[in-house]
């Protein structure tokens, strides 16, 4: 699909259609996007002369930037079984993992150490906290209510949740963090995938609306702070 402005004249998000486009067509190029990973998970579309049926639109014509928030509805109301599968990953390679250093000589346990556990203890509290905001929030859908920011608050939490559930990963493994993260042909990847791991929660401030964005309209219309002006911007500065 592909959002496109229909309406020249109409103003901001009106007069964007929501279009279904086939791909097997002459003027389509789809270039791979090579990650900091190696990994090409997501692609640059080019469109050259492309066309496509009238009738191949999806709701009415100017309505697409609605028919696309339904889309990302799903995306967000997804979110926390994601996180909830990091954390059970991470809780699996935790209980292996052992400390060593000179603060723990003897190599034992991971989960022995107090601050290992605290962590993770806030960890858990966080990935439940989001788990119950989706349930909340996909009630709401089915009711058809209204569950507010609580999508955009659920978007910035996975992505802080992300980051951390990678850093405490990184912080057990050590140096093998250092080796190839997609392993030598023939052999099974161990803790070192975790790299990769990290670097993918990077990029999630980025996917799917950028976490600065989410803060912004929480702030906005959940806080009723007021906008920053450009004259506090540059002050900021």
């Amino acid at each position: 699909f592909t959002l496109v402005r229909t309406e020249p004249d109409a103003g901001k998000h009106a007069g964007i259609s929501y279009l279904l486009v086939p791909l097997d067509q002459p003027g389509i190029e789809i270039r791979p996007l090579k990650m900091i990973t190696g990994a090409s998970n997501f692609n640059e579309v080019f469109l050259n002369d492309a066309r496509t049926k009238a009738d191949w639109i999806v709701g009415r014509r100017g309505e697409g930037w609605t028919v696309s928030r339904t889309t990302l509805k799903h995306e967000r109301n997804t979110i926390g079984g994601r996180a909830q599968i990091l954390f059970d990953s991470l809780m699996r390679m935790v209980r292996k993992a052992t400390l060593t250093g000179p603060q723990a000589p003897d190599g034992r346990p991971a989960l022995e150490d107090p601050a290992i556990r605290e962590r993770m203890a806030a960890l858990e509290a966080w990935v439940w906290a989001q788990r119950y905001g989706d349930y909340f929030q996909t009630t709401c859908g089915l009711q058809g209510g209204d569950p507010g920011l609580l999508p955009l608050m659920n978007k910035l939490l996975a992505t802080e949740v992300g980051h951390e559930i990678s850093k405490i990963a990184l912080d057990l493994i050590g140096e093998a963090s250092l080796l190839e993260p997609f392993g030598a042909k023939g052999n099974e990847r161990g803790n070192e995938r975790w790299r990769n791991q990290f670097m993918g929660s990077l990029g999630n401030a980025i996917a799917g609306g950028t976490s600065n964005i989410q803060r912004n309209i929480i702030a906005e219309r959940g806080l009723g702070l007021p906008r920053e002006s450009a004259a506090d911007e540059v002050a900021s500065q």
